[in-house]
């Protein structure tokens, strides 16, 4: 799935690409690669809901990295 994501975001990074492929990077253990998906579709798409939620899970991730 990882790289059918990435294939796709070359030709256009919609944000539901984007977040899509934040959550195949974290479940391959791309944890950096899956915080700046992240970030990047929070850029995107400030109005989400769960805006904070996920800024929430970055911070975890990156606890996780150190």
């Amino acid at each position: 799935a990882l790289a059918a994501f990435t294939t796709a975001y070359r030709f256009t990074a919609l944000p539901e690409i984007v977040y899509n492929l934040a959550m195949a990077s974290e479940r391959t253990g791309h944890t950096q690669d899956a915080i700046d998906y992240y970030r990047e579709y929070l850029r995107a798409r400030p109005e989400d809901p769960g805006h904070a939620t996920m800024e929430r899970h970055i911070d975890e991730l990156r606890h996780d990295l150190h």
